[in-house]
């Protein structure tokens, strides 16, 4: 079971670490271009494609979920104790 972060001695609150803001941030916006990015170059070629349906939001959402696959992977691999 997990402490509360004011649980924690300070020895164990420094070895966790603040969260990065700005890194957040960046990996975030870079994740959304991507997806506009994968929509826009994607949504002509998904209408047409039997394999998809005909879904032209078929490309951006695998790509969304391998995303948020990614930023679960992120977090808990930024929380493991190395």
């Amino acid at each position: 079971m997990a402490k509360a972060k004011r649980d924690l001695t300070i020895e164990e609150q420094w070895a966790r670490g603040p969260v990065d803001m700005p890194f957040l941030m960046l990996t975030l916006l870079l994740l959304g271009f991507g997806l506009v990015m994968v929509f826009s170059a994607s949504s002509a070629t998904a209408y047409y494609e039997e394999l998809s349906n005909h879904d032209p939001t078929y490309y951006a959402k695998r790509q969304l979920v391998m995303a948020i696959l990614g930023l679960a992977a992120m977090y808990f691999t930024s929380r493991s104790n190395y």
